[in-house]
């Protein structure tokens, strides 16, 4: 099997002209699997050919994968979370020296940290690998594996243990348990798609089920099909359709809109237990400009580099500050990080114009404890084709950032002026 290094050439050679740190990112739109039986992660393209495999002789049962808004792949190994940058190298590791047991589950939350399930609750790291946050500690959570953030900055987490899957709010309290009177059987990856349904992939029914902003079952999104044997991730993909996989049945499924089967994906080389799905964002580089009000210290304007990392399939997108020099302080400050994620965009395709025209009308909602955050953005760009579907090509995007947090307040607007991919 290629390794990632060897089959990273290509996308290098396309992003020469571009700055080096470019040149490093992932390809956007390729699906990326965690698998168990094989101790790495493979990489597939959109007609689910496989590309190269990632981590080899270094992970150990992989299960869980996200990707941040510093451009790494973070992926669940043993007792520890290990970034990798697109040439397949070692970033980062998470975990010695803090509480972390048998990570599964990865999201990055809208504060920019890094939420993994880790024994019977959930932990948050910064961007150092700094545990910060504990949730569910005082509940009996049992066994916590798929988790996910909604638009509204809630929590969700899966309880394989108590068959039933936990809301939590911003601040870390239970708000709720959705399933109870379901046909849920231990639920597993769970992903948001259009209209801020959850999708849950249930383990022994063999089935993906829907449940509605309430909590209510769906039983019209209902998604059977006899390949889909022990499903456990879920990820939607560029071009709207929903990817499961198969840990049993050594197979990733894609579903279309209606829930019909697409294609199967497997590695002709081996593919065991897969679990953990995530697709690579496309990557803009932005300007953000506005002004910054800091208490105690007036109002200042600002002038800062950003790189936007926009996941149309799983509506979310991640904004990442540059460590520049300047600015970059008083920006970080007024956001609370040097990062900030937006999950559950919404967006339509413009299909009665010519050239067939993305217009993405963007808003994120009011996110977080730490303080308000809101995007309005819209991105233009052409359609283009992915596998048996279409996906989306960006050309620019625009828009307005409000974010307050830690006494300062930020108000400016956001412009791309690269596409890097």
């Amino acid at each position: 099997m290629m390794n990632r290094a060897g089959a990273a050439i290509a996308s290098v050679l396309v992003l020469v002209a571009a700055p080096v740190a470019a040149a490093q990112g992932f390809a956007a739109n390729r699906l990326y699997a965690a698998s168990v039986g094989e101790d790495a992660v493979f990489e597939f393209d959109g007609s689910g050919g496989v590309l190269c495999t990632l981590g080899e002789g270094v992970l150990q049962d992989p299960r869980g994968l996200a990707f941040g808004p510093d451009g790494l792949l973070y992926v669940t190994s043993g007792d520890e979370i290990l970034a990798f940058d697109a040439e397949g190298q070692l970033a980062a590791t998470i975990g010695p020296g803090t509480a972390l047991s048998s990570p599964r589950g990865l999201v990055f939350g809208p504060d920019g940290n890094l939420y993994a399930t880790s024994g019977d609750r959930v932990l948050a790291f910064d961007s150092s690998g700094a545990e910060v946050r504990e949730i569910g500690a005082d509940l009996p959570i049992g066994v916590p594996v798929g988790i996910a953030f909604s638009a509204g900055g809630d929590l969700y987490v899966a309880s394989g243990g108590a068959n039933t899957i936990l809301r939590f709010d911003a601040s870390g309290v239970l708000v709720d348990e959705i399933g109870s009177g379901s046909s849920l059987s231990v639920p597993m990856g769970m992903a948001f798609g259009p209209g801020g349904v959850l999708h849950v992939a249930s383990f022994f029914s063999h089935e993906i089920l829907a449940f509605d902003a309430a909590g209510q079952e769906v039983p019209a999104l209902t998604i059977s099909d006899p390949d889909l044997l022990f499903p456990m991730g879920l990820a939607f993909g560029p071009n709207g359709h929903l990817f499961a996989s198969a840990f049993f049945n050594a197979k990733v499924i894609e579903f279309d809109e209606a829930g019909a089967k697409v294609q199967e994906i497997a590695a002709p080389g081996g593919f065991e237990n897969p679990e953990g799905l995530a697709f690579s964002p496309l990557r803009l580089r932005a300007r953000l400009k506005g002004k910054v009000r800091q208490r105690g210290a007036g109002t200042a304007k600002i002038a800062e580099r950003a790189t936007l990392f926009l996941a149309p399939g799983s509506g979310t997108m991640m904004l990442a500050l540059n460590d520049d020099p300047g600015n970059g302080q008083d920006l970080a400050s007024a956001f609370g990080s040097t990062s900030i994620v937006f999950h559950g965009f919404e967006a339509y395709l413009d299909l009665a114009a010519e050239e067939r025209r993305f217009q993405g009308a963007q808003v994120g909602a009011p996110l977080l404890a730490a303080g308000l955050a809101s995007l309005t953005l819209k991105v233009e760009g052409k359609l283009a084709a992915f596998g048996d579907g279409t996906a989306f090509k960006p050309k620019k995007a625009r828009g307005t950032i409000h974010r307050a947090a830690s006494g300062s307040v930020y108000k400016g607007r956001v412009k791309t002026h690269e596409i890097l991919d």
